[in-house]
């Protein structure tokens, strides 16, 4: 179930908003297409407008931002705002937009089950706007919107690159070199605590080195290395469906767009109706199948999910409450807002459902208004019936208009949405920032990667999953909040746990291994057995004629015989605290120390592992106590002096003190290898 979500709207500083209750103080700024009834036009609305009363600094100054991962599979640019006219008065507005498909992965009945969701960007400012923007004010089009890029390197000493992303060998390119790159397909790199951004580059001209020809190349794009000098944008004018490879791929939190004008006339029975200015984009999450309660869970938050509550109604509301028959699904939408089953009269309905967040917990089931050309929207009949005056009639015509130029699903055949879809309210309490970091089941796999005789892998993608959602839970109060703090770890985790991802020590040690005294050829791992070796042969594995399987729990109780808390060999406490969990926890020491630092930490649970030791056999439990000892230990502390193989070793020798030289050098590598190809780069 691990999803980042990110905040629509950053802070008019341009960070993210921690908590959501912040943001939603000043969401409500803005009365004027709030969630679930627009108190503006009498109508269902199903997203949120988010405009120069509650998010001004997003008309030029930081942009609105992909609240998740995901692809971009439709969307309409254009170059200029569509203008329409009311009584010989121009109005522009934008029919711009950007529809992102978010995949939510979770588990039921012991089954991996992918919820699809989309949210809708709708009135984004045009590139002719922006472009203006740009001039003024420095700031550039979302990576989204370009298909390629020309710069030129800036940068006084030039730059080096290489033909290949892992090849090691570098050429140099000097200032002024032009080149042509795809911002869509960049590959971030760590160097230190910083984080650089390649791209697959061409040469223009290509570059001479060594009599050879370089014509592509790696390069480093970052602003204050190179300097944009054109660029080619996505397709303009139409709706474009993308499919396959050719949908893009975006990040939570990556720029959208900014608020495009949607200028509305008022005032309209005046000589001359007055222009409201409006800047602002419509914001909306649907899906065409009902939110699992996973889902809500995660979005909303565990603590909420209680207040959670969906409406349903009329399949054919036309969504206009009328407030002398309102319709099933406004009825329905009462009913749950107010607790009160019975019948009130439609002003009482609006009454109570124009307070700004009265639907602040719920979704919805209802037409999309997006769908139906004006034509076969029912509603306007409905208002006309109501408002007799000939403006009024004037500005339905004109509304009528605008709504066949914003609409825009049936167009966009390939995606096979439905008129009929279900809409929440889209800023989740659930979503709130935690501060450390958002790695996933993917990341984990290209560290527990290995494969058995049949090509399976041999850990299961679930079990990978499981560890993801753990870390991403604790990894700011157990310190794996840093790049550097999560690849010392994970470098430890991969060497502790092994290839299979054991949660339990493995003791099935042969006599042979359990008596060897020379470093050289492999020492034993336990000193107990290495004095004694006649309890060796005893109690260790003994191949051939006459020889016997291992005996783990006489090793372990042997092996871990008064040490770290543990009784004497007829304690039995050498195999009751046996290593456990992702760093092998050894020893009743501490196993006490686990539970007294994890009840600190989350006192609600009451946890003992002294008394419970199989459970650091469970996942949750498993990654905590190594993310205990991580912490109680200061381990983060030695994580944080760098990324060289001496700092690596500073770490393994407070996890495994008596590990071998091999072994070392495997965490030294594992650690390399993360860290070098970024494994765990967009965690951050």
């Amino acid at each position: 179930m691990t999803m980042k979500f990110v905040y629509p709207v950053p802070k008019p500083n341009g960070h993210v908003y921690e908590d959501g209750n912040e943001l939603q103080t000043q969401l409500q700024k803005e009365v004027a297409g709030q969630y679930g009834f627009n108190p503006g036009n009498s109508s269902w609305h199903g997203g949120m407008h988010l405009s120069l009363k509650n998010a001004p600094h997003c008309q030029k100054d930081h942009p609105i931002m992909a609240i998740a991962d995901g692809k971009v599979v439709a969307y309409r640019v254009n170059n200029v705002y569509s203008t329409s006219v009311y009584r010989g008065i121009e109005l522009p507005y934008s029919r711009d937009f950007c529809l992102l498909q978010h995949k939510f992965s979770y588990t039921e009945d012991d089954q991996t089950k992918t919820f699809t969701f989309f949210s809708l960007y709708m009135h984004l400012a045009p590139l002719a706007e922006e472009q203006i923007f740009e001039q003024v004010n420095g700031f550039k089009l979302p990576n989204w919107l370009y298909t390629e890029i020309t710069a030129e390197v800036t940068d006084e000493d030039g730059l080096s690159c290489r033909t290949d992303s892992m090849e090691k060998a570098n050429y140099a390119v000097s200032k002024g070199q032009k080149f042509k790159y795809d911002p869509r397909q960049l590959k971030p790199k760590a160097f230190g605590m910083k984080v650089r951004h390649f791209a697959r580059c061409t040469l223009e001209p290509p570059l001479n080195s060594g009599g050879s020809s370089i014509a592509e190349t790696w390069l480093c794009v970052d602003e204050d290395l190179v300097k944009t000098i054109d660029a080619t944008t996505v397709k303009q004018g139409a709706l474009i469906e993308l499919s396959g490879a050719e949908q893009i791929d975006i990040k939570g939190g990556d720029a959208i767009g900014y608020l495009g004008q949607f200028h509305i006339p008022t005032q309209i029975e005046a000589d001359t109706p007055v222009v409201d200015p409006r800047y602002q984009i419509h914001f909306e999450l649907f899906s065409t199948e009902e939110p699992p309660e996973a889902f809500l869970k995660r979005f909303f938050g565990e603590a909420n999910l209680d207040k959670v509550k969906k409406v349903e109604g009329d399949d054919d509301s036309d969504g206009y409450l009328d407030r002398n028959k309102p319709n099933g699904f406004f009825k329905n939408f009462h009913q749950i807002v107010t607790l009160d089953e019975s019948d009130v009269p439609g002003t009482e309905i609006a009454k109570n459902l124009s307070k700004w967040d009265s639907a602040q917990y719920m979704y919805h089931k209802h037409a999309s208004e997006w769908y139906d050309k004006a034509a076969d929207k029912t509603v306007w009949q409905t208002i006309l019936g109501i408002v007799d005056s000939s403006n009024f009639e004037k500005l339905i015509d004109h509304e009528k208009e605008r709504v066949d130029k914003l609409i825009w699903m049936q167009e966009a055949s390939s995606l096979g949405l439905p008129k009929v879809v279900w809409n929440w309210w889209p800023i989740g309490t659930g979503m709130a920032f935690k501060p450390g970091c958002y790695i996933t089941k993917e990341m984990l796999r290209l560290v527990w990667n290995e494969k058995d005789d049949d090509f399976v892998f041999l850990v299961d993608i679930e079990d990978l999953e499981a560890v993801a959602d753990e870390i991403n839970e604790i990894s700011a109060t157990l310190k794996l909040d840093t790049l550097l703090r999560l690849n010392h770890f994970l470098a430890q985790a991969k060497k502790e746990a092994g290839k299979g991802f054991s949660l339990e020590e493995n003791l099935h040690y042969s006599a042979k291994k359990l008596k060897q005294k020379d470093k050289d050829k492999g020492r034993g791992p336990f000193k107990y057995f290495r004095d004694n070796p006649r309890e060796a042969d005893l109690y260790g594995r003994v191949d051939g004629e006459g020889g016997h399987s291992s005996n783990p729990e006489q090793i372990a109780n042997r092996a871990y015989a008064n040490r770290n808390g543990n009784g004497n060999i007829a304690s039995g406490d050498g195999w009751r605290y046996r290593g456990r969990g992702i760093f092998q926890l050894t020893g009743k020491k501490n196993y006490r120390n686990a539970s007294r630092v994890y009840n600190i930490l989350w006192p609600e649970e009451n946890i003992d592992f002294e008394a419970n030791p199989d459970l650091l056999l469970q996942i949750k439990y498993a990654v905590r106590s190594a993310g205990i000892f991580w912490l109680d230990n200061a381990i983060w502390e030695k994580a944080d002096k760098g990324s060289s193989g001496t700092i690596v070793d500073n770490v393994t020798k407070i996890i495994n003190s008596g590990t071998s030289e091999k072994s070392k050098k495997e965490r030294r590598d594992n650690f390399s290898s993360y860290y070098n190809d970024g494994i765990f780069n967009e965690a951050f």
